[in-house]
């Protein structure tokens, strides 16, 4: 058996939604819904009712019972213009949509990512600073390799740890780093949230959470200097070396070198409990389903 998929096709965008939603629903349609003959588009919207529009909402479909707009061919029949003026351009997208007026354009790429972060929680309490500057060490060397598998750098962190929210002790602090150069290698990214850490460590508590977030991310290929910063932080020697560790680690595996400050693992014990299951894309998450005679 494979995994179940449907597709629905339509002059629009939010007609197209309607015509997936019907190859989902209905058996005759074998998976596949093609929405274009006018009066067929009719049929379809005549039994759907609003909330089951995409992009209507539960407060939007509440206000348009009330004015007594009870299905997608109720709101496809609304003059447009009176729909903007009582419910916004939104409203009035709509109506065009359903009527074949396409407003909504297609996403022909994914936007840019604008953060990306590294956080776990541990399956137990870590006691010293010595151990919770390592897994801060880690997971910036992890943050680092997000950033290089999408071509990015960031000039910009944010560190947090936290502690068992359950414990009356609770604690919890982040910073925030601005360092002079968008950066994405170990030995920089590393540097500076153990720094960071330093600053909001607060001994004798137990931590059960740490994390760090890129922040304000740019192209690898972006690069802007400062003529005030005393350090530089990115040279050609630092890029190079970035290059060879990442090949090595391609060709070996990820882990086969790594900045000693990461300790003598990078795959640490955390809490995944929560983590929901890959079912699409591994094999060793797939659901398993027993039959009973």
């Amino acid at each position: 058996m494979g995994i179940p998929t449907c597709i629905g096709i339509a002059p629009t965008k939010t007609l197209a939604k309607v015509a997936n939603y019907l190859a989902k629903k209905n058996a005759d349609y074998n998976g596949v819904c093609f929405l274009q003959d006018a009066k067929d588009i009719q049929i379809a919207l005549k039994g759907l009712k609003v909330d089951e529009i995409w992009g209507v909402g539960r407060k939007l479909s509440i206000r348009l019972r009330e004015v007594g707009i009870n299905t997608a061919y109720d709101l496809q029949q609304v003059d447009p213009r009176w729909m903007r003026q009582i419910f916004t351009v939104v409203g009035e997208r709509l109506v065009n949509e359903l009527n074949g007026i396409s407003c909504l354009a297609l996403e022909e790429q994914q936007d840019a990512n604008k953060s990306i972060q590294v956080t776990r929680s541990f399956d137990k309490d870590i006691l010293t600073f010595e151990e919770l500057r390592s897994h801060m060490a880690s997971y910036a060397a992890r943050l680092r390799r997000k950033l290089r598998q999408k071509a990015l750098k960031t000039a910009n962190l944010l560190i947090l740890i936290k502690t068992n929210r359950f414990k009356a002790d609770f604690f919890q602090e982040s910073f925030a780093i601005e360092l002079s150069q968008a950066i994405n290698d170990d030995a920089n990214l590393i540097k500076a949230c153990c720094q960071g850490l330093e600053k909001i460590y607060r001994p004798g508590l137990g931590y059960k959470k740490v994390g760090v977030m890129a922040l304000d991310l740019k192209p690898a290929s972006y690069q802007q200097y400062s003529l005030f910063a005393e350090d530089i932080l990115v040279t050609p020697k630092g890029e190079n070396l970035a290059k060879v560790v990442d090949s090595l680690n391609k060709k070996h595996g990820i882990g086969m070198l790594y900045m000693a400050a990461c300790s003598a693992q990078l795959a640490w014990n955390d809490r995944k409990d929560k983590k929901s299951s890959s079912y699409t894309t591994s094999w060793q998450e797939l659901p398993i389903v027993y039959a009973k005679r």
